[in-house]
């Protein structure tokens, strides 16, 4: 009978942080069955929870089991110290493992991202008035790179909003961050993607940026990788890298400030949400920002459009029902959406 020692599996998880709602939530059907009848179920539980949340097989399979968490490599943590380094491990070592169950099933293979002007050309050759969130997945889908949203975590584990993960030459974008604004992820994913463009990542190596909100809230100490990524994005979604104030009026009532940005935006082919994002953090004047940024965003799912992203990511015939219906779970992705309608053959 190998329940008591399911038992003690369990209890360690949970200290981990791993609860048992989460863990039955992300399993297969055949765990609840399995696990506990067999000692051979048991392990075959051990090695599907090692692959899915980046533990250590070896210390998971001794008697009593050790739960650890292991990365690739020493994970470097920008922007802040909201979040210690072990706070964030687990978060990581579960990014990495779904990272790994992905890009050995992509659809497209890697094409390194080009330019901020080659980005903005692409985006407008495919229809876009601005650099949105839809066109940089655009993007980031045509050239193999994987932007996975990270949306189903543990409850009260803590989060990065970005991260970096590159697996054998293959570099991936996660995003666990949670907001309903396009314009914080456009900013995340094109800061990401000027990481991987000027080669801030090597190899089997992580790199996690922990809180976009303190810099662009105006926090100091930036590295010289984060000013210039910052750059990079900043030129991707408004053709300019610096990060002047938007000629736009904050006396304005929200609706009025979100109908000035839609047409400055279009003026300037740049995307009303990141123009008042820009405005927001040269001014200090969030608030006011934000109530604007409510009125443009106010009926959209910024989530969704991730989800559609990772949904068209994978080819069907490289990945398993299981390790399909896992990536569904833990991404929090609905139902299959293509990008514009429009998938890269």
């Amino acid at each position: 009978m190998t329940k008591p020692a399911f038992d003690s599996l369990m209890n360690q998880l949970a200290q981990a942080g791993l609860g048992a709602t989460y863990i039955r939530g992300m399993m297969p059907d055949w765990v609840s069955r399995a696990a506990v009848e067999t000692e051979t179920g048991l392990v075959e539980l051990k090695l599907l929870l090692a692959r899915r949340f980046g533990l250590n097989t070896e210390s998971l399979l001794m008697e009593p089991p050790r739960v650890e968490f292991i990365l690739p490599a020493s994970p470097r943590f920008k922007r802040s110290i909201r979040l210690s380094d072990q706070n964030l491990t687990a978060t990581a070592s579960i990014a990495v493992a779904v990272t790994r169950i992905l890009v050995t099933a992509m659809a497209r293979p890697y094409v390194a991202p080009g330019s901020p002007a080659d980005i903005r050309k692409f985006v407008f050759s495919h229809g876009g008035k601005w650099v949105s969130l839809r066109g940089l997945l655009k993007y980031c889908l045509y050239h193999g790179i994987p932007v996975i949203p990270l949306r189903q975590l543990p409850d009260g584990m803590p989060k990065m909003d970005g991260m970096v993960v590159k697996l054998d030459d293959y570099p991936a974008i996660v995003i666990a961050k949670s907001t309903p604004y396009k314009a914080w992820y456009s900013f995340i994913l094109a800061h990401e993607l000027g990481h991987i463009y000027r080669g801030d990542i090597r190899d089997n190596e992580i790199l996690i940026d922990d809180d976009f909100q303190i810099v662009l809230s105006g926090a100091k100490g930036k590295d010289e990788d984060e000013i210039a990524a910052d750059e990079f994005a900043m030129e991707i979604l408004s053709g300019d890298a610096k990060t002047t104030a938007p000629n736009l009026d904050l006396t304005q009532k929200p609706p009025e400030l979100a109908r000035a940005a839609m047409e400055l935006g279009s003026r300037t082919q740049t995307d009303p949400g990141h123009l008042l994002l820009r405005l927001a953090y040269a001014t200090g004047e969030w608030q006011r920002a934000i109530a604007a940024l409510q009125v443009i965003d106010r009926n959209t799912e910024a989530y969704q459009d991730l989800s559609d992203c990772l949904s068209w990511s994978w080819d069907p015939e490289l990945l398993s029902a299981e390790n399909t219906e896992f990536l569904l779970k833990v991404s929090g992705t609905g139902p299959f959406a293509g990008i514009d309608d429009d998938r890269p053959g």
